[in-house]
């Protein structure tokens, strides 16, 4: 039998509110804060005691495709006003997020779904004046989330950069899962830029001196390059072939919602690679969510 959406959408909406609440009530019973900043940087403190953002941002993205499409289909009054209030503070918990990629994803997919579902209704009216409302909330969390100003001093960049030169020396055919794991971190440690920068920055925190040395520790920071490095441009060309077919396997009226879970699985492997913090189980239950639900858009004659 074929997963239901509707089901799947309210367990991860309940679920991201019930993470959003519990550390809402960690935080205030500690107290060990003073104003709003304060109190989001603490928040973002107890919260990353549960799994890091990187990992929470993702999934809560995930829930709310999935309960915006709850909403849209909803029959009865109460599930509506239910899943609307569970949206909100789902909304509300990314935003609190120290997550630049998590806090840009979620702004996008509300204003493509939104736009989507004004052109297709023909409500042209509202698009100015909702769009103006989005772009002003996003407005105001880049500038009051700090972490947005370091875009540019990020140490991706440097860790893309040291990944590339790894990668021209053998792009074709790629190091193998086992040996990359050995020859990325050998080679990072050996490398004055990464040892210094990522790895010594690293040893700071007590939570990485006893984790093992391998690419769960140690990484590119992108599942792109992670995948060129591992197999090769033919093995990057066949995985970027899996992620895309999953878009022809669609109903044509739901099709917006296994794009939008393409989308945030996408960018979000733009950051991270496959291992604790982009888990790939949660990835593929999403997806077997949405093609098993769906039917192929061609029709047979």
């Amino acid at each position: 039998n074929k997963l239901k959406p509707s089901y799947c959408g309210v367990v991860m909406l309940i679920t991201g509110a019930a993470v959003f609440i519990y550390v809402i009530v960690q935080v205030l019973n500690c107290g060990n804060y003073s104003g709003l900043i304060s109190f989001a940087e603490q928040y973002n403190i107890y919260r990353n005691k549960i799994a890091t953002h990187m990992v929470i941002d993702l999934y809560v993205n995930l829930a709310i495709i999935a309960g915006l499409f709850v909403l849209k289909n909803a029959s009865k009054s109460w599930l509506k006003i239910s899943v609307g209030v569970l949206l909100l503070i789902n909304f509300v918990a990314t935003l609190m997020s120290s997550g630049r990629v998590g806090v840009a994803t979620m702004m996008i997919i509300i204003v493509s779904y939104v736009l989507f579902r004004v052109l297709n209704n023909n409500n042209r009216k509202i698009i100015v004046p909702l769009l103006g409302v989005l772009l002003t909330i996003a407005v105001v969390v880049v500038i009051l989330n700090p972490r947005f100003e370091s875009i540019k001093d990020d140490l991706r960049w440097k860790i893309w950069r040291y990944s590339f030169e790894m990668i021209e020396k053998k792009p074709i055919f790629g190091y193998g899962v086992s040996l990359l794991s050995e020859e990325y971190v050998r080679c990072a440690y050996l490398d004055e830029g990464m040892n210094g920068f990522y790895i010594e920055g690293l040893l700071q925190y007590d939570e990485f001196k006893d984790l093992p040395r391998n690419l769960s520790t140690i990484s590119p920071h992108n599942t792109y390059l992670q995948v060129w490095l591992e197999h090769g441009i033919i093995g990057l060309i066949v995985f970027l072939g899996m992620l895309l077919s999953f878009a022809f396997v669609r109903t044509d009226d739901d099709k917006i919602y296994l794009w939008l879970t393409l989308f945030a699985i996408g960018v979000q492997a733009m950051f991270d690679c496959i291992d604790a913090n982009f888990r790939p189980l949660m990835i593929c239950f999403v997806l077997l969510m949405w093609t098993s639900y769906s039917r192929p858009s061609l029709q047979p004659r």
